[in-house]
């Protein structure tokens, strides 16, 4: 009898050892489980602030398309005191949308601060703006009308790069 119940002794240990030995193993793949979601989490969130980011940079360009058109139309318009205000403004914030629009995509910004400083008939943006735009003579007319359409394709090839990211 003795030997019988050494022998359920030993049993029961090989039992406890391969109990132990799936518990490890169990618990070695949950961990796995564990990394794993956190990984597919990290990723998810990654893509989500991608997204948000591409975003941001869509509407951010989208303002700068709408004040340059609105520049592009007080060119037209005759001299006045608040003319030259809102063509200050409108630089101003195609200036700060630019600086936004570098710091989400460089690539971006270097393609915006080529733009912006691209001379057409002698004149860049800066130029234009503050020497012609601000003067007494800055009813312009048609006289700068290869300006403004050249910068405008200038805008469109840029955003086709930024929906092409």
């Amino acid at each position: 009898m003795a030997e019988l119940s050494l022998n359920i002794a030993d049993v029961a240990a090989v039992i406890a050892a391969i109990a132990t030995s799936i518990a490890a193993l169990a618990a070695f793949r949950s961990a796995r489980s564990a990394k794993h979601a956190v990984d597919v989490h990290r990723e998810s969130e990654k893509s989500r602030l991608e997204l948000q980011k591409k975003e941001v940079l869509i509407q951010r360009f989208q303002l700068l398309l709408a004040d340059f058109a609105e520049i592009s139309a007080l060119a037209h318009e005759e001299h006045s005191q608040e003319r030259g205000i809102q063509l200050r403004h409108l630089d101003m914030q195609i200036r700060r949308h630019c600086s936004v629009i570098s710091y989400l995509s460089s690539n971006i910004g270097e393609k915006l601060q080529e733009w912006r400083t691209e001379e057409v008939g002698g004149y860049c943006n800066a130029q234009l703006l503050s020497h012609i735009l601000g003067s007494l003579n800055a009813g312009i007319g048609n006289k700068h009308k290869d300006f403004f359409e050249h910068k405008s394709k200038g805008l469109l090839r840029i955003q086709e790069l930024i929906f092409s990211l």
